[in-house]
């Protein structure tokens, strides 16, 4: 199973499809992280924030 964390934008649609070829492989599991440094995932979590309490539009 592949596993990501940050930004699949700057990849191949052949390369996303491989990764997701993989979702139910159990056997061995790789983590990679993709244009990542943290500070995106900050940035999307306090987008929801603001969405699910309405201060802002979604």
């Amino acid at each position: 199973m592949a596993k990501h964390i940050g930004t699949t934008n700057m990849l191949s649609s052949e390369l996303i499809n491989e990764i997701r070829k993989t979702e139910n492989n159990l056997d061995m599991i790789l983590n990679i992280a993709l244009n990542y440094g943290g500070r995106s995932e900050i940035v999307n979590a306090a987008k929801k924030h603001d969405v699910c309490y309405r201060w802002r539009k979604p």
